[in-house]
Order: C-alpha cells, then sequence, then structure tokens
C-alpha cells in the first residue's frame, strides 16, 4: 500500500510540475501578446508622426513658394515706385496737382513694399516653425520606431521562454506517462 501511496504522490507532482511549466508558458505567451500588441500601436503612431512631419514640409514648401511669389510682387511694385519718380521729375509736368497725386502714389505704394516685405518675412518665420516642428516629429517618429522594435524583441524573448516552458512540459509529460504505463504494465 505505501509504494501504491508513493508512486501515486510521484505522478501526481509529476503532473503538478507539468501544470506549473504549462501556466509559466501561458503566462510568458501573454506578455508577448501584449508586447506585440504595444509594439504595433507605437509602431502606428511612429507611422501618424512621419506623416505629421512630411504634411508640415509641404507645408513649409507652400510657404516659401508664396513668399517668392510675394518678393516677385515687390520687384514689380517697385519698378512701379521708379517710374512713378521718374514721371513726377519730368520737367514737363509742372501742375501742382499732378505732382501731389504722383507722391501720394509713391507714398502708397512705399507702404504697400513695406507691408509686402512684412509678409514675405512672416511667410518665412512660419516656414521655418514648420520646418522645426517637422524635425521633431520626425525625430519622435524615429524614437517610437526604435521602441516598436524593442517590443517586439521583448515578444520574441517572451515566445522563445514560453516555447522552453511548453517543451519541457512536453517532455516531462511524456516520461510521466511513460512511467504510469509501465507501472500499470511492467513488461513494458
Amino acid at each position: 500500500m505505501t509504494e501504491t501511496t508513493t508512486l501515486n504522490r510521484m505522478f501526481s507532482e509529476g503532473y503538478a510540475d507539468i501544470a506549473t511549466l504549462r501556466q509559466h508558458a501561458s503566462e510568458h505567451s501573454a506578455i508577448a501578446d501584449k508586447l506585440r500588441h504595444k509594439a504595433e500601436k507605437t509602431k502606428t503612431l511612429a507611422v501618424s508622426h512621419q506623416h505629421s512631419a512630411v504634411q508640415l514640409t509641404e507645408q513649409a514648401k507652400r510657404l516659401r513658394q508664396t513668399a517668392s511669389e510675394t518678393k516677385d510682387e515687390i520687384k514689380i511694385i517697385e519698378q512701379e515706385l521708379r517710374q512713378a519718380a521718374k514721371t513726377i521729375d519730368e520737367p514737363k509736368r509742372k501742375w501742382l496737382f499732378f505732382k501731389q497725386s504722383g507722391q501720394e502714389y509713391s507714398s502708397g505704394l512705399r507702404l504697400k513694399i513695406q507691408r509686402l516685405h512684412e509678409k514675405v518675412a512672416k511667410l518665412q518665420r512660419k516656414a521655418a516653425h514648420c520646418d522645426q516642428k517637422a524635425v521633431t516629429h520626425r525625430a519622435k517618429a524615429a524614437q517610437l520606431k526604435t521602441t516598436s522594435d524593442r517590443y517586439l524583441e521583448l515578444a520574441t524573448t517572451e515566445d522563445t521562454e514560453a516555447m522552453g516552458y511548453t517543451q519541457r512540459a512536453d517532455r516531462l509529460q511524456k516520461a510521466t506517462d511513460r512511467d504510469v504505463e509501465r507501472t500499470i504494465d511492467p513488461h513494458l
């Protein structure tokens, strides 16, 4: 009776060890799944930041294009201003009214040029700001990609651990089953 009890206890302990090993394998698999999920979320966020960086770069390009067009407009107005100055200074034009209105016209052009220069400066500041934000988004995207890769590496490690526990449990299961069969039929 004691030999049977000892065998039963040994087999019970073996099966308990198998259950423990399978539980550890299950825990590591669950951790690996969570890490893969985190990696996917992080990768999605990285793609979002990369997309934002591209949009900001395009916006900066459009702002610079507008600034360039505004500079071209300034050149045209400066040409008009020079032409107006020639017209006012012509000796043929001696009427005070025309000189007065010509001076007002040229001062209006100077004011417009000044405002356009301010607009160009503002557009260039905005473009520089967009570029800076794009650089920040690219850096964040790279950081998130690295984090995602690290999560995937950890998930792989956890999967390896889970596979190791599962293999140990399988080997122990086979050995225990063989021992049980041998106790039942000693001729095996």
